[in-house]
């Protein structure tokens, strides 16, 4: 034992001081090759004693955590998007509440102190002569009256609106539809007093599949997605109904045969508007399919592709029919209907 340290210090002072050799390292594969009789296997050999150890396993293994942390924080941020995209209704609404409640306690506000002024000049009339009084407090009573008219009216018209806020809030929170609340709740109206529940808007009956076109296909199907549905055998009271009662808004219903057999002509272009939408089982389905084979056979497609194709829309809202071009970016904030 005593011999090899002799010769390993002796190797170790050769290789430092003779031949240069300044890494600890480099002294120990050359000890450890002049031990050996002989080298059976030169790859492992090389592994062994010329190369680092690997640390390869830990390395995937932290690698494939690091992803599936990532993955899970990846998902969370989708989460939260989404869920702030939906309370982002509620939010425009409660902060339109809250305005309306501040104009309210406005209001109050001035009515208290138009209350206090009065009470001061019937103290400072007291103190006048009385025929200057009388002509003073008529006066005052007069603007007083206009005062009390108008601010009456005015918070008439805020309860009012304040009123519709709270059942809209109540219905955005409630909602199983994405109609609006003005066109929704008409609906409603319609088949308690009418006894019918089977009214539906088109655009209920109807899913986007293509994310991209989204927004696209909103606009170019709103106008159709707000129409109403009504069963043939239901129509001539839904329009007695209509025709006799102020709705305050724009309604657009049809007269639908359910008995009646729709033809259309399916195709299997993917780029189709209509195979990249899906049609709930109803007994407007074929009704549906119809319209939407024969008047809105538009075709996906990128601004490229747009000038080769008859009818077509890019999913920057750009809509093409023959020669006419259409795009409405009116509204910054979408308001999605399907």
């Amino acid at each position: 034992l005593k011999e090899l340290k002799f010769l390993k210090f002796c190797l170790d002072f050769w290789g430092r001081i003779v031949l240069g050799i300044k890494d600890y390292q480099s002294i120990e594969l050359l000890y450890k090759t002049l031990s050996m009789k002989e080298v059976s296997d030169l790859n492992q050999f090389i592994r062994n004693y010329m190369l680092d150890k690997s640390h390869i396993e830990n390395t995937i293994e932290e690698m494939i955590f690091s992803f599936k942390e990532s993955k899970s924080a990846y998902d969370a941020i989708l989460k939260a998007k989404d869920e702030i995209e939906k309370l982002s209704v509620i939010e425009k609404n409660y902060n339109h509440y809250t305005k309306v409640s501040n104009e309210l306690n406005i209001i109050e506000d001035k009515e208290n102190k138009l209350d206090r002024a009065c009470n001061f000049i019937e103290v400072k009339i007291r103190e006048k002569s009385v025929n200057n009084a009388k002509i003073t407090l008529k006066e005052i009573e007069n603007k007083i009256l206009k005062k009390q008219t108008y601010f009456l009216a005015q918070n008439q018209e805020l309860t009012k609106k304040l009123q519709a806020l709270k059942e809209e809030i109540i219905y955005i929170q409630d909602k199983k539809t994405n109609i609006p609340f003005h066109l929704a709740t008409l609906r409603d109206k319609i088949q308690e007093e009418l006894g019918i529940y089977n009214l539906v808007f088109v655009a209920e009956l109807i899913e986007i599949k293509n994310e991209e076109f989204n927004m696209a296909i909103e606009k170019l199907l709103r106008n159709f997605g707000l129409s109403l549905l009504v069963d043939m055998k239901n129509y001539k009271k839904v329009s007695e109904y209509v025709n006799n009662n102020f709705l305050n808004l724009k309604l657009v219903f049809y007269s639908i045969d359910t008995n009646k057999k729709y033809g259309y002509v399916s195709y299997d272009d993917k780029r189709l508007l209509i195979n990249n939408l899906e049609i709930k089982n109803s007994v407007f389905k074929d009704y549906i399919l119809s319209r939407l084979a024969k008047e809105f056979d538009y075709i996906l497609c990128d601004f490229q592709e747009l000038e080769n194709v008859n009818k077509g829309v890019t999913k920057e809202g750009l809509i093409k029919s023959n020669i006419k071009h259409l795009k409405d970016d009116r509204n910054k904030k979408m308001d999605y209907i399907f």
